[in-house]
């Protein structure tokens, strides 16, 4: 030990001394018999081998169980993907059709921090929110996420134009 080490042990008492040499001891003995290792620390050498063979088995666990999902059939492959993947493309033009039904699965949809499931779309709903009798707190939610990400709702003029974009794309 250093004499910074030593210094502490004798600032913290005997009864801390004993512990460290109670831990020390092993070491020490390994080392005065010219073993050249410890007695406590068992060989390694039996641990290589083991090491190679867990890589290798999961080396082939991630060849068959992700790489190999390429080829597994379409339902099975629509399983294994994330429940949080990119919402459907249906989600991005809820806020702009503004039917009661739209308003609900916006409502229904939202998360519980007032996001959607980016601040594009957080955006977008939110504006698509606004006004709407029976959903205040959701877009007071909405507004607070926004506002502490820096962000706001978009304007009328914007989701009307957004709308018409969609429209015209069709």
């Amino acid at each position: 030990m250093n004499a910074d080490l030593e210094n502490t042990l004798a600032e913290m008492g005997d009864g801390y001394r004993e512990v460290v040499d109670r831990l020390r001891r092993p070491f020490e003995e390994g080392a005065a018999s010219g073993s050249g290792g410890s007695k406590v620390l068992p060989s390694i050498g039996w641990r290589r081998p083991a090491l190679a063979a867990a890589a290798l088995a999961a080396a082939c666990f991630f060849a068959v169980h992700i790489v190999g999902r390429g080829n597994a059939p379409e339902g099975e492959r629509a399983s294994a993907q994330a429940p949080e993947a990119e919402p459907p493309v249906s989600t991005y033009k809820l806020a702009l059709s503004h039917t009661p039904a739209a308003i609900d699965e916006i409502i229904r949809t939202q998360g519980p921090d007032g996001s959607w499931a980016n601040d594009f779309l957080t955006r977008q709903n939110a504006a698509a929110l606004r006004g709407v009798a029976g959903a205040a707190v959701p877009y007071r939610r909405a507004l607070r996420y926004l506002r502490m990400r820096g962000l706001s709702p978009l304007t009328d003029a914007e989701l009307r134009s957004r709308a018409a974009n969609a429209v015209a794309s069709l």
